[in-house]
């Protein structure tokens, strides 16, 4: 009976950081420095090509951390003003020598980065199968002899 009313007890401590929370669930956006592109922005600035990723968070939490692609940007990759890019926008680019041949058509997340931006949800899923298991739990008695039943 405990087990229940201890995750009871967290499953709306939860719920109330959910609904506390000012954003219980975000799409919180990173870029990163890949190269200069040498393309001249609206401002004159040399543009930079960034690497384009997101993370999806519940109450904090980084459930997922995915890339969304290349960007230009001309802020040092601030992810307030960027321009998107798509395959065939990198392929052009490559072709007339602005961004390096070697460069891959989509952007490759390193597994740590992936490993921190997605712990969430391993644990998330980890907590439910232990919160399955103590609720399945039952403490066994103790064991009747037949000396005690007489």
């Amino acid at each position: 009976m405990r087990y229940r009313v201890w995750i009871g007890g967290l499953g709306l401590g939860l719920l109330v950081a959910f609904l506390a929370s000012s954003a219980p669930v975000s799409f919180d956006r990173q870029m990163s420095y890949v190269v200069e592109s040498g393309l001249p922005g609206a401002d004159g600035r040399v543009m930079q090509l960034c690497d384009h990723s997101g993370t999806a968070r519940v109450i904090g939490l980084p459930m997922w951390h995915r890339t969304l692609g290349y960007s230009l940007s001309a802020d040092e990759c601030n992810p307030d003003g960027y321009l998107p890019l798509t395959r065939a926008d990198i392929a052009g680019l490559k072709s007339r020598g602005v961004l390096p041949a070697e460069l891959p058509e989509t952007p490759a997340i390193p597994l740590v980065e992936r490993l921190k931006g997605s712990w969430g949800l391993p644990f998330v899923i980890l907590f439910a199968l232990a919160a399955k298991a103590l609720l399945k739990y039952r403490p066994r008695g103790a064991l009747k002899t037949k000396d005690a039943q007489a």
